[in-house]
């Protein structure tokens, strides 16, 4: 670790917060897509749920 320079660390951090920020703007994109594909069926079940009850 000595070895390593403070230049190259900053710059490791600095890339892995881009991957961070990719990671979840991919992850938000995919969730926004299945909670609009569950979402509806969720609220049907709910609705029958409801209704049988």
């Amino acid at each position: 670790m000595g070895e390593y320079d403070t230049g190259g660390i900053v710059n490791d951090l600095r890339e892995h917060k881009m991957m961070t920020k990719m990671m979840i703007k991919m992850m938000t994109k995919m969730m926004t897509k299945t909670m609009t594909k569950t979402i509806p069926k969720m609220i049907a079940q709910v609705l029958s749920l409801v209704g049988l009850v």
